[in-house]
């Protein structure tokens, strides 16, 4: 009897010993790509890193107590109720990627007006994942007058992952397939009142990040049926932005547009990239036509005579300091004339 419950209390150490080093070890294997600017919430949801700044070779980025980008000198701004603003939300494109803030869309918006100017946008972010992040900016700030959205995502995935994509699908994740509960170490990966299980979650990890994604390599073909699930949600996120923003604020989505984008669509020789990138665009102009408070700015018609090495700082897709000064002009007009 005595060596019964010797080995039991052995065994319920062994466990517990284990569960803390598999704690330990477990926050420090990371699955999901982050930019340096950003961390990951208790949500798992990448948020921008809070009173934080960082130095590139070319450029610098500062973010404030709100997470969100600022030029140096306001890092500690207060931001009153009553400021009219204007709130960029989506991705590396309206975040300003590879120019400083005072070249960015942002900084050029608060050099044209008197408006307050809220950069929400978050490397590498998808459709879905800024509009879950308006909701919770449009709680914390008030006199919203311009919401801008600008995101390449989910494109850049669908056009990649074609027939295996879905909607929970973003870069920070995209390495791996989500849908794998069918898999049996994702089956039971907690118990009652006690929660996740530490080591079943490293096996987990360990497997997503070494095993998984390359037996992943050819992925099941686009079809008629997944072309109509990217459609719908494109429409259903942004049909969703548009019911929690205010009656007030107007609402300006941006076309999804790369480098290669432009340098074939000149060329009218247009890749599979590309098509989706076109199909996206489309399904954002068309919201843009329905609602009046709701308008859509078409980067090949503003840029036209501009070559892409004029348009863009890089070769992906990240706008130059001459191109974030004219979208920031669009924007503001699109202010003073509604």
């Amino acid at each position: 009897m005595k060596s019964i419950k010797s080995l039991l209390i052995i065994f319920s150490i062994t466990i517990i010993l284990l569960e803390i080093v598999a704690k330990f070890y477990e926050n420090r294997l990371e699955v999901y790509n982050i930019w340096p600017v950003s961390e990951l919430n208790k949500k798992k949801e990448i948020i921008l890193k809070k009173n934080f700044e960082i130095h590139f070779t070319d450029f610098s980025v500062f973010t404030d107590q709100n997470r969100l980008r600022v030029k140096s000198s306001d890092q500690n701004r207060i931001i009153e109720k009553k400021n009219k603003k204007i709130l960029l939300i989506g991705d590396s494109l309206p975040f300003g990627w590879n120019v400083d803030y005072e070249n960015s869309i942002g900084g050029n918006l608060e050099k044209l007006s008197n408006y307050l100017v809220l950069n929400g946008a978050i490397p590498s972010y998808s459709l879905k994942q800024s509009r879950i992040r308006l909701e919770e900016y449009l709680i914390n700030f008030k006199n919203i007058k311009l919401i801008y959205f600008q995101a390449l995502d989910p494109a850049l995935q669908y056009s990649t992952m074609k027939g295996d994509w879905d909607e929970d699908i973003n870069w920070s994740n995209m390495n791996y397939i989500t849908n794998l509960k069918e898999k049996f170490i994702f089956k039971y990966d907690s118990v009652p009142i006690y929660g996740e299980i530490n080591i079943i979650k490293i096996i987990q990890k360990i497997y997503l990040k070494y095993f998984y994604q390359e037996s992943k390599k050819v992925f099941t073909n686009r079809s008629n049926y997944s072309d109509s699930l990217f459609k719908n949600h494109i429409q259903k996120e942004i049909e969703k932005i548009y019911e929690i923003k205010s009656k007030k604020s107007i609402l300006v989505l941006g076309s999804p547009v790369t480098k290669e984008f432009f340098r074939n669509i000149s060329n009218n020789n247009l890749n599979t990239q590309d098509k989706v990138l076109l199909k996206y665009g489309t399904e954002l102009k068309q919201f843009g036509k329905e609602y009046k408070d709701v308008f859509y700015i078409d980067f090949i018609k503003i840029f036209e005579g501009y070559t892409p090495d004029q348009i863009f700082i890089d070769n992906c897709c990240h706008f130059s300091p001459t191109s974030n000064k004219i979208i920031a002009e669009n924007l503001i007009n699109i202010l003073k004339n509604y």
